[in-house]
């Protein structure tokens, strides 16, 4: 796996104009407009796209035939991926909090209280992104996984607003307990949910993979 890793760091590593623009642009919006938050989701979400770029690099060229001759797994390649969004999405995450709360106390308008509930449901919804993402991505490729998960992604949406209409009483108390919460109450939650489906997405992943020809 770590064979694996140094590969998609190494292909990244091509890509640090776009890492400098991204962290420019987080610095700005922290240091002149003390806007912590956006910087926190702009990055997150942001890093996410480099790691699903790997996914498709791999297939070019009818790379992954080549990939699964070497000492590979199926299991592992996916395995790697994952840990890859973890460090890569939650590197860019802990490095934006850590420069928007420095620069945010420095300037006496940020506090960490006030931060971290925003910065742990943005993590939540880069997380469920990525748990959605990936299956696609390994299932389809990069375009017509694009287009697949845009499809999904509609379909639950009209699944949400049929519900809205035929059960309106459902709906209606689930919005009614959320908004009931706490921000802490909601960002726990948010954490709970994420990392359910995100397990649930490795396993799919994994099968995924061991059922797909090359």
């Amino acid at each position: 796996m770590m064979g694996l890793l140094i590969k998609d760091f190494k292909m990244m590593k091509e890509r640090k104009l776009f890492f400098i623009i991204m962290i420019t642009i987080s610095v700005v919006n922290v240091v002149f407009y003390g806007n912590t938050t956006f910087a926190i989701g702009f990055m997150s979400f942001i890093s996410s796209l480099f790691v699903l770029s790997t996914i498709g690099y791999d297939a070019l060229d009818n790379g992954n035939a080549f990939l699964f001759t070497l000492p590979v797994s199926r299991a592992n390649y996916v395995a790697e991926k994952y840990l890859l969004t973890f460090l890569i999405c939650g590197g860019a995450w802990l490095l934006a909090i850590v420069f928007g709360i420095c620069v945010g106390r420095w300037k006496g308008i940020v506090n960490i209280s006030d931060v971290m509930p925003a910065a742990l449901i943005i993590l939540s919804a880069v997380i469920v992104i990525q748990a959605a993402s990936i299956p696609f991505q390994l299932k389809f490729g990069g375009e017509m996984g694009r287009i697949a998960l845009i499809g999904a992604f509609g379909a639950l949406s009209a699944i949400w607003i049929v519900a809205a209409k035929a059960v309106p009483m459902l709906v209606a108390n689930v919005k009614y307990s959320l908004s009931r919460m706490s921000i802490g109450g909601l960002a726990a939650l948010a954490m709970v949910v994420a990392w359910i489906l995100f397990l649930i997405s490795m396993r799919v992943s994994v099968k995924i993979m061991k059922d797909k020809e090359f």
